[in-house]
Order: structure tokens, then C-alpha cells, then sequence
């Protein structure tokens, strides 16, 4: 990873540490721990990418993620779906219907017991 580290791993980990002491559950945001870092977004990103940073900002992100969860629970507003979609969670099933290069149509068809043969 190529970016210069703003941080020693102690020293993420404490100020990280004093944003969730200090910062209270319903306020806890992914952009409100860059600004209490002094950084952006995209930095957490390139953070977590990084091998000693990375596990640092990825559990940080998942306690926000669990704070947007219980707010969620709690009052459901369409505004946490979005902040929940916006860390990968999706509200649909999807079915995937492509067969991979290897495979017969028509074998795949009989052994899902569609095909009569």
C-alpha cells in the first residue's frame, strides 16, 4: 500500500478508541470517525486496504455498522436502509441464473428435474 501512514497502529487504535467513548451511538457515523481522525472517507478506505491499519478501521466500521443497525431496529427509517445498503447490506434476494462454461443446458436441466428424459 502506498500512502503515508498519519498513524502508528497504537495511535489509530486510541483515537478510535476515544470516538466511540466520547461520541454517542446515534451519532456514530463513518464520516464522523474520518473528522475525528482529521481525514476523509476515501483515507479509511485506503486504511483499511493496509495490513496493520486495516483490521483498526474495519472493526471501527463494523461498530457503526452495528450503531446504524439498532437505530434501524429501533426507529426504521428509510434513512438507515440507505446508510445499511451503503455498507453492502442489500434488501433483495438475488438468483443467479448463469451457468458456468463447463456446464450443459440440458444437464443442468435434468438434474433439476425440470427436463424429462
Amino acid at each position: 500500500m502506498v500512502f503515508q501512514k498519519k498513524y502508528t497502529v497504537r495511535q489509530l487504535k486510541k483515537r478510535v478508541d476515544e470516538y466511540f467513548a466520547t461520541t454517542p451511538q446515534a451519532q456514530q457515523s463513518v464520516t464522523g470517525l474520518a473528522l475525528a481522525l482529521d481525514t476523509s472517507r476515501q483515507s479509511l478506505c485506503n486504511w483499511q486496504r493496509d495490513d496493520e491499519l486495516g483490521p483498526i478501521v474495519a472493526m471501527a466500521k463494523t461498530k457503526i455498522e452495528h450503531a446504524y443497525e439498532m437505530h434501524g431496529m429501533k426507529h426504521r427509517s428509510a434513512f438507515d436502509i440507505f446508510r445499511l445498503k451503503n455498507m453492502g447490506w442489500k434488501d433483495r434476494y438475488e438468483t443467479d441464473t448463469h451457468l458456468s462454461a463447463d456446464t450443459d443446458f440440458l444437464t443442468a436441466l435434468r438434474e433439476s428435474g425440470r427436463a424429462r428424459g
